[in-house]
């Protein structure tokens, strides 16, 4: 992560990790092409594009979510384009890249921001109501 990438994300409250999640068995096929896994809420969309649209990143450039097995975390970082296998999600104008193993974790999840206390955008992950 560049310079301007790390101050817009570290302004906005994104950096490493996006909190623990429990290592689960989720049994997901990734297949190229198979529909997204995880959703966005109207407010995780609107806090991407904001982060992404600082003038100093470049157009297409999107929050990478990532598996990081060494910390049990997920990882969230701004990046100028997804790395090689990673799924692409746009939804709302919003460019979500998830590596393979984040998207098997996050297969019927939401992504949701909200501010904390202190006024920084948090995102979670919850699951996501069926009908």
């Amino acid at each position: 992560m560049g310079d301007a990438q790390r101050r817009s994300a570290d302004r906005h409250g994104v950096g490493n990790s996006a909190g623990k999640l429990a290592s689960i068995g989720v049994a997901h096929e990734w297949m190229k092409g198979s529909p997204p896994v995880l959703t966005l809420t109207d407010n995780a969309a609107t806090e991407i594009r904001n982060l992404t649209a600082d003038p100093e990143l470049p157009a297409g450039s999107g929050m990478r979510i990532a598996n990081d097995p060494a910390s049990n975390a997920l990882t969230l970082t701004l990046v100028p384009t997804p790395a090689a296998g990673d799924q692409v999600l746009e939804e709302d104008g919003a460019r979500v890249f998830l590596d393979q193993q984040a998207a098997a974790l996050l297969d019927d999840r939401a992504l949701d921001a909200a501010p904390d206390n202190a006024g920084q955008v948090k995102f979670t992950i919850a699951d996501t109501p069926h009908s």
